[in-house]
């Protein structure tokens, strides 16, 4: 093909948000000077709606009742950016094809803003959105299938997708799943020859690259559009290899994608076994901004009103750990529980703050009970970025996960904050991505674990060092600069340059 030049910056397109990964990175690759828009459909998870990561307007007590600062009521709400859209799947179809102003965008934004606050009261059940709109439409969206038709013609596209390679042989009917967040993958793709997938067509082709997150590479897989990158943020690691709708559907979007970003380094096994030579690592992309109402001190003092402590331990991790183990939930919280017992016994005082989290959250609770630890640990509600910024740098290091042997966004976070990480990492299955291992305290069995809080507790100069080393690393191997320079790697692999230049 010969060289094709673009008097316009490269246009990305990012499916899906889970965790933020999408906005974080969109908002790394805008400082790259490219243009990125979010849909962030169906999905109204608090940590996946950019307040999460800027201004804490979602929340309103994000502190338990004793700790008197919640600076979630004096943040007025936020603007959605408008690169960022959130809300049902067709409506943010139209608004990206409505003109950039007038009275149609504008219309189109006050339903989205409309449908996200109902999404966010009913996140659990976001398949009950598309079920509503249906009911409001008398019919499986024939309504806006009309007001689609009388704004945009519907002319056929200048490029119509080609067909899609599936395979309805190992696709398992969609009437096999019964999980309400698979309900809408299941919905779109039993209706994937109706009018809808013209319509994602058109979408689609105005961007010189598609990023799916998770599942959601599926959809430009299914209309045709080339080239598309999959992201896997836990998604790849048993997901692909389940019997069921949503497991073939997963593996055959990361098995046809021209480019999969592995964000957890033990995943590359995953990767291996589906078979997929196109891959690369790309770190979770972590907020660097750090608002400067922010007052870790005053934190800190009012943490040990409740406690008085020289030696504080974060563990924000989610609370899930049982005896299957399971590769992708597991957390070993139980180990970190026994450590800080075996602590004790060896004559630390300390105290925690964990967060209410997970599926084991009265496990552990009842853990710490048992073996007289209740007394020391704080338990606060799930955090935005802002406030788990202010617990990191209010406490002395951060304890993340004891089982799995890799790290996601908490243990990078805590060394850009120059805090030491508890962490256990397999080092084996790091070592094709990272020239450098992360100089975290790599523990696993509760003994080790002490062992590590009674060194760090009882030595200030060795704690500044290990955090220092920390933040040195996360600057050069893991950093917003270092995460932009990846993606456009890869980028320039499957054929498009930043400038708009196509190879």
């Amino acid at each position: 093909m010969e060289d094709e030049k673009v008097s316009r910056p490269m246009k990305v397109l990012s499916l899906s948000n889970i965790a933020n990964n999408a906005y974080l990175n969109a908002k790394i690759l805008r400082g790259f000077g490219i243009e990125n828009d979010v849909i962030c459909h169906d999905y109204y998870h608090i940590m996946g709606c950019f307040q999460w990561e800027e201004d804490c307007s979602l929340v309103s007590y994000v502190h338990t009742p004793e700790i008197l600062r919640r600076p979630g009521h004096a943040i007025p709400p936020a603007a959605p950016p408008a690169a960022f859209i959130q809300g049902p799947f067709i409506l943010a179809l139209l608004y990206l094809l409505s003109p950039p102003t007038g009275p149609r965008r504008r219309l189109l934004r006050r339903l989205l803003s409309f449908y996200a606050r109902l999404g966010r009261k009913s996140q659990n059940s976001p398949g009950l959105l598309y079920a509503a709109l249906e009911r409001i439409c008398q019919g499986p969206l024939n309504i806006i299938s009309r007001l689609m038709r009388h704004i945009h013609a519907a002319r056929p596209s200048a490029r119509p997708p080609a067909a899609p390679a599936w395979d309805k042989n190992k696709i398992l009917p969609c009437g096999e799943t019964g999980q309400a967040a698979d309900k809408n993958h299941a919905y779109l793709w039993a209706n994937r020859d109706a009018w809808w997938i013209s319509l994602l067509g058109r979408v689609l082709e105005r961007y010189d690259i598609i990023i799916g997150y998770g599942l959601d590479g599926y959809l430009p897989w299914c209309a045709g559009q080339r080239p598309y990158c999959a992201f896997e943020h836990g998604t790849i690691r048993s997901i692909p290899f389940e019997n069921t709708f949503q497991g073939r559907l997963c593996a055959a979007t990361y098995q046809n994608a021209d480019h999969v970003f592995i964000s957890n380094c033990d995943n590359v096994v995953a990767a291996q076994k589906l078979g997929l030579k196109k891959y690369s690592f790309l770190p979770h992309p972590i907020n660097e901004d750090i608002p400067g109402w922010l007052n870790p001190a005053e934190l800190r003092q009012s943490l040990n009103r409740l406690h008085p402590a020289d030696f504080w331990i974060f563990h924000p991790a989610r609370q899930h750990w049982d005896e299957e183990r399971h590769p992708s939930w597991e957390k070993g919280n139980d180990r970190l529980i026994h450590g800080l017992a075996d602590a004790v016994r060896a004559g630390l005082d300390f105290a925690a703050v964990f967060v209410a989290w997970g599926r084991h959250v009265k496990k552990s609770q009842a853990l710490l009970k048992e073996l007289g630890l209740d007394d020391r640990v704080i338990w606060i509600d799930p955090m935005p970025h802002p406030l788990m910024v202010e617990y990191i740098l209010a406490t002395d290091v951060t304890a993340d996960q004891f089982h799995l042997g890799a790290f996601g966004s908490i243990a990078p976070k805590a060394l850009y904050l120059k805090r030491p990480v508890l962490i256990h990492l397999d080092g084996e299955r790091h070592r094709w991505c990272l020239p450098e291992m992360p100089p975290m305290v790599n523990v696993k069995e509760p003994a080790e674990i002490a062992r590590a809080l009674e060194r760090l507790a009882g030595d200030a100069a060795h704690r500044e060092r290990t955090a220092e080393s920390g933040h040195q690393w996360y600057m050069r191997y893991h950093s917003n600069a270092v995460i932009g320079r990846a993606l456009l790697a890869a980028f320039d692999k499957i054929g498009f340059r930043p400038s708009g230049e196509r190879l």
